[in-house]
């Protein structure tokens, strides 16, 4: 992922900004048009969760936050000017062991591990006992565990990753400074990893927030605003993004339910039946979206599709084999190409052709349309022959889901070094 902040931001739901823009008090005019784009999001999918922040908010932003720290950076730097150099002044505050020559993800990292690890030296046996049995620590290996306890190499070695320490010390900020839990909007079942911590568990009170009272008005809101950003980029590097395309009644509602176990009730035999991008939560950290026809015959659909589209990791892209590849399936492989991103193929519906023979010309037809042998069609990295909604006269049940889903999670895994136990989905 790039080291950019702002590109963080850009793979970030308009729910998850909302602390920074209370963080850094930014003007209402900023406040104003996020606030928009929050409601529009809302209006046109049902839930800000599903609606990625636009690029010119995500530098407002980063851009409000070099401005918060000027004044703090003129004691480290001549000319302040890179979020890089925030995070390190940030850290040399938190007495965190950070680095100017490391990546700002790195010494966010650091001021993650630190803060933590001050957190948990404050607590009581009792209270770094209760924290252990939410973290799923059995009972009989508590006591050994609590020795190590209270340093960041200690913290590590019981398996309290950077992604969950960020989520819980980025909400308990939110409980402090802002009165409130964070949402986590585009991670509706972050809790079932991070647990109960995310709770009304008092010992965050007593140790953390020193820093807070005595770092002054610079820092109230540098501080703050990294550990959210660090925490948003810990989801986004966790999140995966699998996006589904095809035109009308080619199958992808039925590639979901059969692949991902998701009902979409939207299994139509009419073309054009999805009419805008949905996004379907597989659990805190996939996301499977269904897209609409990139030819669809309504403008806004079209804008709405390119929208998400840059925020895709993988694109499984469904074809009928009766209908093969047409001009119009040809633009949207021209399209996919354009994002750059790895495309799995399923050749859909293979249950249809009259027998064996006819089949296989289908799926010749289909390969030398695009040109598969040839090497020009490089993003597709497999192809496989399904039926995920097969005539049950013909086919005893569906085929091809569990293949398609195993290759993305080796794919993810292995390739694109995502963590794919996200679609562990049994």
């Amino acid at each position: 992922m790039n080291n950019h902040p702002v590109e963080t931001l850009c793979k970030t739901h308009y729910a998850d900004i909302l602390p920074l823009v209370e963080y850094l008090k930014v003007d209402k005019d900023l406040q104003r048009s996020i606030g928009i784009a929050a409601r529009e999001a809302q209006q046109q999918t049902g839930n800000t969760a599903n609606y990625f922040v636009k690029e010119q908010h995500a530098e407002q932003l980063i851009n409000d936050l070099r401005d918060a720290g000027s004044n703090s950076l003129k004691s480290v730097f001549t000319e302040p000017s890179y979020y890089s150099e925030i995070v390190y002044d940030v850290g040399l505050k938190l007495k965190a062991d950070v680095s100017k020559t490391n990546l700002a993800k790195e010494n966010e990292d650091l001021i993650i591990g630190k803060l933590f690890a001050d957190a948990v030296a404050e607590m009581s046996e009792e209270e770094k006992s209760e924290l252990l049995l939410e973290f799923g620590y059995e009972t009989t290996k508590i006591p050994a565990a609590l020795s190590v306890m209270g340093t960041q190499l200690g913290l590590r070695s019981l398996g309290f990753s950077t992604y969950r320490m960020a989520v819980i010390i980025a909400n308990y900020i939110a409980r402090a400074l802002l009165n409130r839990g964070l949402t986590f909007g585009g991670n509706i079942l972050v809790t079932r990893t991070i647990g109960v911590a995310l709770g009304p568990v008092g010992w965050f009170a007593s140790g953390l927030w020193l820093a807070f009272d005595l770092a002054g008005p610079a820092y109230r809101k540098t501080i703050p605003a990294v550990v959210q950003i660090a925490m948003l980029r810990q989801l986004a590097e966790k999140r995966v993004n699998i996006g589904i395309v095809g035109e009308g009644s080619c199958g992808k509602d039925s590639l979901i339910r059969e692949t991902f176990g998701v009902d979409t009730n939207n299994v139509s035999a009419v073309p054009g039946s999805t009419s805008k991008a949905e996004a379907y939560a597989l659990n805190e950290a996939a996301t499977v979206m269904n897209y609409a026809g990139f030819h669809d015959s309504e403008h806004e659909v079209n804008e709405n599709t390119a929208d998400y589209l840059i925020h895709t990791d993988v694109f499984v892209w469904v074809v009928d084999i009766q209908r093969g590849i047409t001009g119009t399936e040809l633009e949207t492989f021209e399209k996919l190409k354009r994002y750059n991103r790895p495309v799995v193929l399923c050749i859909n519906k293979v249950d249809t052709p009259k027998n064996d023979a006819d089949k296989e010309a289908l799926i010749n037809s289909i390969n030398e349309r695009l040109e598969l042998n040839s090497g020009k069609s490089s993003l597709i990295k497999a192809v496989f022959e399904t039926a995920f909604d097969p005539d049950p006269r013909l086919m005893e049940k569906a085929i091809g889901g569990d293949e398609v889903l195993g290759f993305l999670r080796n794919f993810l895994s292995e390739k694109l070094g995502k963590d794919s136990d996200c679609l562990d989905l049994a």
